[in-house]
């Protein structure tokens, strides 16, 4: 999928990957990709041999960074579930007929690529590279380094693929949708900030506290979409049902 998507897409389409082993899947990316994260702060903060040294390593992702790896852990089917929903529901409504079932299946996989997206990041620590920042509130300014453009990118080709292969849309409307899902993940992580962090009673917060709420506050948001989405999937998914019934007796 990361090599060559028009191909890993045709195939994950012909082999139709259970939803079990997705959620699996899913699973051992997002854990993976929260303890990667929690590597990077660590050396970071220059804590990581100390801790290796020592033998605390372990009790240290227990007892410290439990919100960072439920955090990481709930993104996963956040963004699965979200960017299958908008390219299934943008696509439908710019007259594509791709089934939801496919979308789930192939953003199932493709969510894959964050487990790869924090590792280009550790090259900040040999070399000047770019990075954008949001200075969103005083004591609050997410940043996407190198690793999460490359991502943003990547998922912008793929659901430009996605998008041509099940909805058979033209170039431009398939590029316009391909593009907003990752927007729409980027502006995720930026407007709850602007909205939390810029209240009076937040402008004095510690930076471990700012951390621990937006991690935990992000978690419990998680949840609430998770299963918002879960609905809106299982209710598009009987629409989508009852208008091939009723085109079938057509």
């Amino acid at each position: 999928m990361l090599v060559r998507p028009a191909w890993a897409i045709e195939r994950i389409l012909a082999e139709r990957p259970a939803f079990p082993s997705l959620i699996v899947f899913l699973t051992c990316v997002s854990l993976l990709r929260g303890i990667l994260d929690g590597v990077l702060v660590l050396i970071t903060d220059g804590q990581f041999v100390a801790l290796w040294q020592g033998g605390r390593l372990i009790s240290w992702f227990v007892s410290k960074a439990y919100p960072l790896l439920l955090a990481d852990w709930l993104a996963g089917y956040v963004r699965w579930l979200g960017f299958a929903l908008v390219v299934y529901v943008l696509g439908r409504l710019c007259g594509g007929r791709g089934k939801l079932t496919e979308h789930m299946r192939l953003y199932g996989i493709a969510m894959g690529i964050y487990v790869v997206t924090v590792l280009p990041n550790f090259a900040y620590f040999f070399v000047p590279l770019p990075m954008l920042r949001f200075e969103v509130a005083p004591n609050y300014s997410p940043t996407l380094g190198i690793g999460q453009l490359l991502t943003t990118s990547w998922l912008v080709w793929v659901s430009f693929l996605i998008i041509k292969r099940l909805h058979g849309l033209a170039w431009f409307e398939s590029a316009a949708i391909g593009l907003l899902a990752p927007l729409l993940n980027i502006g995720a992580l930026v407007l709850p900030g602007v909205l939390i962090f810029n209240l009076p009673q937040a402008v004095s917060w510690g930076q471990t506290t700012v951390a621990y709420t937006t991690l935990l506050g992000f978690s419990a948001f998680s949840i609430g979409l998770v299963v918002l989405c879960i609905f809106v999937a299982l209710w598009l998914a009987q629409r989508e049902r009852r208008s091939l019934h009723s085109d079938s007796q057509q």
